[in-house]
């Protein structure tokens, strides 16, 4: 079982990463090599030069949703091929919706998962909601008023189908999982009399 925290610092890789994968997030690097002496060659499309870097120095190179998603792509790889289970916390952490599709489609495809890999994952962005076809495989934790915990799987919650999940959820329809209009309204207010009580020193 591979974990990917999202919450840690720009992960500093300690291995090979593939052009392949690493092109899929920049398609500017050309090819990205690592020697015998732990030095990456990185080469960018248009430039003569390439960089000699570390390790440690590689993040300076490439962007963090770049280093993420390549190690998060790795972990993939590496779950479909032996047919084992992903838990990323905060996937869309530096990712676009697109290259989170693909990810999914990885896992969704007989072809790519041939061996019945798992992706479990935690995400903030309800958007994601939307390219997921199952109901019964979501769930949504929700601090109840007694203090605990509740996980509430989707296909309890008789959602509509003809409006996106999305939606429901950023309308509160399943209840606690986004801020009411009220409370929205007591932080504009607050906010505003901060303003002024500031600007009237």
């Amino acid at each position: 079982m591979g974990y990917y925290d999202s919450s840690l610092n720009i992960p500093v890789p300690m291995s090979p990463i593939p052009t392949q994968v690493v092109r899929f997030f920049d398609n500017t690097v050309e090819h990205l090599d690592l020697d015998g002496e732990n030095v990456f060659h990185v080469k960018f499309a248009g430039e003569e030069r390439s960089y000699d870097v570390s390790p440690m120095d590689l993040p300076l190179l490439l962007s963090s949703g770049t280093m993420r998603g390549s190690q998060i792509m790795q972990m993939v790889i590496s779950v479909l091929m032996h047919g084992d289970m992903l838990l990323v916390d905060e996937l869309e952490n530096s990712l676009n919706k697109r290259l989170i599709q693909t990810i999914f489609d990885l896992f969704t495809s007989q072809v790519t998962n041939p061996h019945g890999a798992c992706l479990i994952f935690t995400t903030h962005y309800p958007e994601l909601l939307d390219y997921l076809d199952r109901t019964d495989c979501i769930y949504f934790m929700r601090r109840m008023k007694n203090g605990k915990v509740d996980a509430s799987k989707l296909s309890d919650l008789e959602p509509r189908y003809d409006i996106k999940r999305s939606e429901m959820f950023l309308s509160n329809q399943f209840g606690a999982t986004a801020p009411k209009a009220a409370e929205i309204m007591m932080l504009r207010n607050y906010i505003t009399h901060r303003l002024s009580a500031d600007s009237g020193q």
